[in-house]
């Protein structure tokens, strides 16, 4: 139990607290270097953690996730009212038809994006030149596969196994609220309310879909966003 403890610490206190601290200083190139080196290091951390977890305990990868993702599997969930579970299944569809779409625009040489468009605590994260991109690109394939393999299975497992918590609506809010806290850094912007909708619909997804598949999808697509956001915004450094 202190091994599962510590490693809900570390994803929803420790590292956002140092990140948290960090964001606010990033200006110059070292700095936002030894932030992409930090953070990498903290979720190269948290795999070797989470790794040691399951080993530890014996826990098989089945109860993480690691599961085809299938029709017939939201087809037999009893989490949710069925058309709770096709409207979660259309919403997910959607967003990922309007991330290609986004993607296509681009494509055709259409302007999507406003300049400094996203909240200001990310917007400096974002590499300025191709060494700092080469990193950040890291830093955020990490971070990506972190939040689909890591985060959600294990917030889900922690608060169904551990805290025994049994109504899948409750078990959605208090999945929701530690994956906002995980996302400390960004609370003192504008996306407070919007990680803790999007840890909400995560949680209904995975729960649903008893698969990482889905959030690997996810966080697949939106990495892509985000690359074809600061590359919009500086084409000529990178």
């Amino acid at each position: 139990m202190i091994w599962f403890t510590f490693l809900l610490l570390f994803l929803t206190v420790i590292r956002p607290y140092f990140e948290s601290v960090a964001i606010p200083r990033l200006g110059t190139g070292p700095k936002r270097l030894r932030f992409y080196k930090e953070q990498i290091a903290f979720y190269v951390f948290i795999f070797l953690l989470f790794g040691a977890v399951i080993v530890l305990y014996e826990i098989p990868l089945s109860f993480f996730g690691w599961n085809g993702a299938f029709l017939e599997t939201v087809n037999e969930s009893t989490y949710f009212p069925k058309v709770i579970s096709y409207l979660l299944l259309l919403g997910y569809v959607l967003y990922l038809l309007l991330c290609f779409a986004i993607q296509w625009m681009k494509d055709s040489g259409e302007k999507v994006f406003d300049e400094n468009e996203l909240p200001r605590s990310i917007e400096v994260t974002l590499p300025k030149t191709k060494k700092e991109y080469s990193w950040w690109l890291v830093y955020s394939v990490l971070s990506a596969l972190a939040e689909a393999v890591v985060y959600m299975p294990f917030f889900i497992y922690y608060v169904q196994q551990l805290l025994r918590v049994d109504n899948p609506y409750l078990m959605i809010l208090c999945t929701a609220l530690l994956y906002m806290m995980s996302h400390l850094a960004f609370q003192k912007d504008r996306l407070s309310i919007q990680t803790l909708l999007v840890g909400a619909f995560l949680a209904a997804l995975y729960m649903m879909t008893n698969s990482i598949v889905p959030l690997l999808l996810f966080y697949g697509v939106s990495f892509m966003i985000s690359d074809l956001y600061q590359e919009s915004q500086r084409p000529s450094d990178i």
